[in-house]
């Protein structure tokens, strides 16, 4: 009898901690910015990436002047405040003196 009490003891706090590692681990892949959590599966579906894309694009901001569309991407509200994750430039043309000009204003503060 007690051998059956100190198994089901064991047992019980066995999976007790295998609980408490897996919320654990959810809360910390629930954070964003955090590398210790695991990272998710990787998509290889072509329609899941580009839906994944054009989400995306809903949260940029978009500027179209003359040629150039610039989209703004910002980081994530919660842990990055005002902060740009990522600028894109689409051009028809190659202006390379005006987007030299446009990095140069970028990097000043």
């Amino acid at each position: 009898m007690k051998i059956i009490f100190i198994v089901y003891i064991f047992i019980s706090t066995f999976s007790w901690k295998s609980i408490l590692s897996y919320r654990r681990l959810k809360d910390i892949n629930n954070m964003d910015g955090i590398p210790q959590g695991f990272s998710k599966n990787k998509q290889i579906n072509f329609h899941e990436l580009r839906s994944n894309a054009n989400k995306d694009k809903e949260k940029a901001y978009t500027y179209e002047i003359s040629e150039w569309i610039i989209m703004i991407n910002p980081r994530n509200a919660k842990t990055h405040t005002g902060k740009i994750r990522s600028i894109e430039i689409y051009s028809m043309t190659y202006p390379y003196e005006q987007l030299e000009v446009f990095k140069e204003k970028l990097k000043r503060p």
